[in-house]
Parts: C-alpha cells; sequence; structure tokens
C-alpha cells in the first residue's frame, strides 16, 4: 500500500493503510473471514465473497486522498484489478479502480461502512487492456471486487472475481 503525497506521517493516515493492506491481503487470498472483520456490518456472505472475488487479484494499491466524515473518514484508493474478463464489470481482464470508502472509526482503527446512495467507483479497463474508454460504473465490484458489487457494498462485490 503506497501513501499519496501529503498524508504520509499522519495518524488516521497510518490506521487506514493499515486497514486496506488488511483489506486487498484478504481479497487476493480469498480470506473471507479477515474480509469479513474489516467491515462495520455484514454486507457480503461467504458464497457471494467467493463468486466475487474468485478469479480476481489486485496492485498497486495507493492511498491518494482523505476527506472528513460525520464519525470517520472518507478514504480514496486507486488500484489495479487482474481478474478472469467474462467476471468483470467491462468485460476486461485489467481494469484501474479509483473508489472511495467510507470508514468509521471503531476504538482507535476504523471499519468500512456503506457507501451513500448513488455512490460510484472509478474505473476503466488498463491501458493495454481490449477496453479503451473510461467510465463511472455503479455499485463497487459488481462482478466481484469493484464495480457494482464494491460500490454497492464498498469494494465489497466488485467484479465476480
Amino acid at each position: 500500500m503506497s501513501i499519496g503525497p501529503g498524508l504520509a506521517g499522519r495518524a488516521d493516515v497510518r490506521r487506514v493503510a493499515a486497514l486496506l493492506d488488511r483489506y486487498f491481503a484478504a481479497v487476493n487470498d480469498r480470506d473471507y473471514q479477515a474480509y469479513a472483520h474489516l467491515f462495520a456490518q455484514r454486507h457480503l456472505t461467504p458464497r457471494e465473497f467467493a463468486w466475487g472475488y474468485r478469479t480476481s487479484h489486485d496492485s498497486k494499491a495507493a492511498l491518494v486522498g482523505t476527506g472528513r466524515l460525520k464519525g470517520g473518514l472518507k478514504a480514496t484508493v486507486t488500484f489495479t484489478s487482474h481478474q478472469d474478463p467474462a467476471g468483470s464489470p467491462d468485460h476486461s481482464s485489467c481494469i484501474d479502480w479509483r473508489i472511495t470508502l467510507f470508514l468509521h472509526r471503531a476504538g482507535t482503527a476504523y471499519r468500512i461502512g456503506t457507501p451513500p446512495p448513488g455512490y460510484r467507483a472509478a474505473l476503466h479497463a488498463c491501458r493495454f487492456a481490449p477496453r479503451p474508454a473510461a467510465q463511472r460504473h455503479p455499485g463497487h465490484r459488481s462482478s466481484g471486487h469493484a464495480s457494482s458489487q464494491h460500490q454497492r457494498s464498498t469494494h465489497q462485490r466488485r467484479k465476480n472475481r
């Protein structure tokens, strides 16, 4: 997990980066229990998680911004996912994502909350991938990782990974 310019050194950013490290490790390791513990409330069943993230692998994660949120903060994250094109929201094997996670304080840590109605993650096919146009996609990870499922549940069910 890299941290964008101007964010390093802040205690809240270190806590967010730690949460994001655990999040991406849980997705890449397909560890539902670790994944489920990161959320303020349950958003995916074990079966939905297994189906949604079955072929995906995330890399190049970066925390690029934070903003205030009542009881927590918003974290803007970019990352690249690789997955079976049949299960991706834009039918691409590689997607660059820009998402916002709505984080709520849980003691000294944060938990991932539900995005507000109408929230949409930004995604576009990687430069070398067959899909040329950038687009906004409703629902985080519809196919499992960060498209429609991801947006519905905050990187919860994005692109049928």
